[in-house]
């Protein structure tokens, strides 16, 4: 697979793919979009996954992946789409997430994600869809700007202190 150099978009998702991620998969320098949706992927996400500098998509969403948001994830700079959602990550939603100015989506529903929203989303001007719901977070967090529509806020009163949050549909 490492001599696939020019390779753009790995697309596996709904297949029958079991275990980690495969450590070759960060060789893939020219990778633009990483899709393991729907597969049976476990263990942790790889700290490596922060040399794959061109990814724009990484989707590993409805898999086994346990752990934390690996901080390798803020070197991807060009990140737009991040989909880790119906997983087990557990821990907080990193403060380096909200740092990630180029997203335009982030779905980390239905995982075990716990505490405060970061703040700093404030920051975020491209999101068009953030998904949270069903994890226990909480927070004051929605900017003036995020209230003028500018995205789809996707948050559940399953989320716990739902009387801090503001609903935006």
């Amino acid at each position: 697979m490492t001599k696939l150099t020019t390779l753009k978009i790995l697309n596996l998702k709904y297949n029958n793919i079991f275990g980690p991620l495969p450590k070759e998969i960060v060789e893939l320098r020219n990778l633009e979009r990483l899709l393991f949706q729907s597969n049976h992927l476990s263990g942790t996400i790889p700290p490596t996954i922060g040399r794959m500098a061109n990814l724009v998509e990484l989707n590993m969403q409805l898999n086994s992946i346990i752990g934390t948001i690996h901080p390798s994830i803020r070197n991807l700079t060009n990140l737009k789409f991040l989909k880790l959602q119906q997983n087990s990550l557990s821990g907080p939603i990193p403060h380096f997430i909200g740092e990630m100015t180029n997203l335009h989506v982030l779905e980390l529903d239905q995982n075990s994600l716990t505490g405060q929203i970061p703040s700093n989303i404030r920051n975020w001007t491209k999101m068009v869809n953030l998904s949270l719901t069903r994890n226990m977070l909480y927070g004051q967090f929605l900017p003036p700007n995020l209230m003028l529509g500018m995205f789809c806020f996707l948050f559940s009163e399953v989320n716990k202190r739902a009387q801090d949050i503001l609903y935006v549909f």
